[in-house]
């Protein structure tokens, strides 16, 4: 029992923590097909990989039944309307925790992985393809023999694997340092080729490392707002462009600042370098500082302005 035994679990546990739960696996999965790695246990590219040959499966068997050569090409159709009846058949009490708007062309999308970079922009679409798999599993559809011939050991024990990953989560709550669901905000801006490399001559005079690895550590001080008289002292690391997020030309920095007071709070911040005509400019986000350095969500924005000549070589204060 590897789906009834699932929902009968939602249907008896409260409503919070059924919607967590849904969303954890949302955002887990979301993460997952952006790293291409494991997260927490669930795998997107098992997951597309375990849709695209029961897809495949679909054909061969409608081949096999009007007797004729199978052409092995994925019953993309056929799949999005299992889907969306998988999900308009859930019982009423939790039926607006699945998605019901699968195509042919979403779904032959992400079980290809062609939609990797973007993802598929809708609510619950991908805790629903996992729950989907779990039905297909326990119904058999899964025990074919031309999916055997083409799924590894592992993606067959997938949904076996999914199911605990999911029912911990539901029984006991998310995972240590586990955030809540989040999405990924990118903003793209033009520089101008000149003020990047005038900002690159910077970074190589304080660079040290190797490449793929090297990085620019400073020790900031700034007038306090609280106390014009009054110094703050934070520290700041800037790192190459390592492609991070499909940016593979941008600067990267990392703030941290502890106030001196011992109540107050350790804060985070990260985001781009950005060298613009009037200055240099370090936007990203802000939040509580965390051992946790991934997934955890900022709180409000960060901006750090310097003038160009405040980073030319010799300036005085």
């Amino acid at each position: 029992m590897l789906w009834k035994s699932l929902q009968k679990k939602f249907l008896d546990a409260d409503r919070a923590s059924v919607e967590q739960c849904v969303n954890w696996v949302e955002g887990t999965l979301r993460d997952s097909l952006s790293s291409g790695q494991d997260e927490q246990g669930l795998s997107a590219n098992r997951l597309a990989r375990i849709l695209l040959f029961y897809a495949l499966a679909l054909a061969d068997q409608s081949k096999r039944d009007q007797k004729q050569v199978s052409t092995n090409s994925p019953k993309w159709k056929e799949l999005a309307h299992q889907i969306n009846n998988f999900s308009n058949n859930a019982p009423k009490e939790i039926r607006d925790l699945f998605c019901a708007e699968y195509s042919e062309s979403n779904v032959g999308q992400f079980a290809t992985l062609a939609s990797r970079k973007r993802g598929v922009q809708k609510k619950k679409y991908y805790s629903t393809l996992l729950f989907f798999v779990l039905h297909l599993s326990e119904t058999g559809k899964l025990s074919d023999d031309f999916f055997k011939n083409f799924a590894s050991r592992d993606d067959r024990g997938f949904p076996l694997m999914a199911l605990r990953v999911v029912a911990s989560i539901l029984d006991h709550g998310l995972p240590s340092g586990t955030s809540e669901p989040h999405r990924q905000v990118r903003v793209r801006i033009n520089v101008k080729e000149e003020n990047y490399n005038r900002f690159h001559s910077f970074y190589e005079r304080f660079d040290y490392g190797s490449p793929g690895k090297s990085e620019a550590h400073f020790v900031v001080y700034r007038v306090m707002k609280s106390n014009p008289t009054g110094v703050m002292k934070s520290f700041l690391a800037i790192s190459e462009p390592r492609g991070v997020f499909q940016d593979k030309d941008a600067y990267a920095f990392s703030h941290i600042y502890v106030p001196p007071s011992p109540t107050g709070q350790k804060r985070f911040s990260g985001g781009k370098v950005i060298p613009l005509q009037d200055g240099v400019y370090l936007v990203g986000g802000q939040r509580p500082y965390s051992t946790d350095r991934q997934g955890v969500p900022f709180s409000s924005i960060k901006v750090i302005a310097s003038r160009w000549h405040d980073l030319d070589r010799g300036h005085k204060i």
